[in-house]
């Protein structure tokens, strides 16, 4: 099933004089002052169209609109995908994606953004709600930031999976990856020898950005070429079986 919205909103602003001449004179100058520097509102947009995900955990965004409610221009900005668990209000973010800037009173749109949940660990089975959280990392600084966050029509059941890798691995050792925040580069190091297999690394947009074969107890990662910022890591088997999963942080 395909969700979507279309409507349409627009926002109005007044300035305020005073009762004396001289106050006049004032507040006409700082109603000028304000119109020199205008603001920013940044908002989701209200037109939307997305497919839930299927077996594969892959939400499909076919498009969504950003806006900025007021006159002035903003600069580069990010926008995340997240979901609402509707029974314990919990909420995870599933991708973010920059975006270069918008004008003001103006809407942009995001086309063809297809986000893999499984690819965001710790998310447990339920009823969800996909939503749009505009500037999320507070790059730009707004007049308004309680309304960046909005949820779309529609709910839908999610049960993890592992991009059809199994989730049950008989590997029975304890792995851990250091330093982490790090620079780039890591060690993977186990209390048991790995079965050979391969290490990859995804971006928050669900995309394979690294893959190296591993085997042993130790094993180096190097993203060292990759932009700063956080990472989804997964160890698997030549069988399949998903070893272990967590999260890399690049500084």
């Amino acid at each position: 099933m395909n969700y979507t919205r279309n409507t349409n909103s627009q926002k109005k602003a007044n300035c305020f004089v005073g009762k004396t001449k001289i106050a006049l004179l004032s507040m006409l100058a700082l109603c000028c002052m304000g119109q020199l520097k205008a603001q920013i509102d940044l908002v989701p947009g209200i037109n939307y169209s997305y497919n839930p995900p299927g077996g594969n955990g892959v939400v499909q965004i076919v498009n969504e609109d950003v806006c900025n409610n007021d006159a002035g221009a903003a600069g580069q900005f990010d926008v995340a995908a997240y979901i609402y668990n509707t029974t314990t209000s919990n909420v995870y973010v599933i991708g973010d994606t920059l975006l270069s800037g918008i004008n003001g009173n103006a809407c942009i749109t995001i086309n063809n953004w297809n986000i893999n949940i499984n690819n965001t660990p710790g998310i447990p089975a339920g009823t969800y709600k996909l939503g749009e959280w505009v500037n999320s990392k507070d790059m730009v600084t707004e007049v308004d930031t309680n309304n960046n966050a909005g949820l779309f029509s529609g709910s839908w059941t999610y049960t993890p999976t592992a991009n059809g890798v199994s989730e049950v691995s008989s590997f029975k050792g304890q792995i851990s990856v250091y330093p982490n925040p790090g620079n780039g580069m890591y060690t993977i190091r186990s209390t048991e020898p790995l079965p050979i297999g391969s290490i990859e690394v995804y971006n928050l947009l669900g995309e394979k950005v690294y893959s190296t074969t591993v085997s042993g107890s130790l094993a180096t990662l190097d993203i060292t070429t990759l932009a700063k910022g956080m990472y989804l890591y997964k160890v698997i088997s030549t069988q399949g079986e998903l070893i272990t999963m967590g999260k890399l942080v690049k500084q």
